[in-house]
């Protein structure tokens, strides 16, 4: 994840959170689980602003273009929406 700002500063958009009992209870008995996510975050926030209810556990903070795990862009290069309107740029 990349270009996220501070959810406290958009009522909440751009966080990981999980709504509902049956959301909370399946993350909570490990039926919903998340792996290896990375993010590069805004300057001054902090991982479990993004990641709430204890999925930051789940998260890295990396630098920008430091990730190593995540989409491979190159095979959307040439021919989709994303490469022609250069939003591929920061992969």
């Amino acid at each position: 994840f990349f270009g996220f700002g501070d959810p406290d500063l958009s009522s909440g958009r751009g966080d990981l959170s999980l709504s509902g009992t049956e959301t909370t209870d399946n993350f909570a008995d490990g039926v919903l689980v998340f792996n290896n996510l990375e993010i590069t975050l805004a300057d001054g926030v902090a991982l479990s602003t993004v990641f709430t209810a204890g999925t930051d556990a789940h998260a890295t903070a990396v630098a920008a273009g430091a990730n190593t795990v995540g989409a491979d862009a190159s095979v959307f290069e040439g021919w989709s929406w994303a490469a022609t309107s250069g939003a591929l740029s920061d992969f």
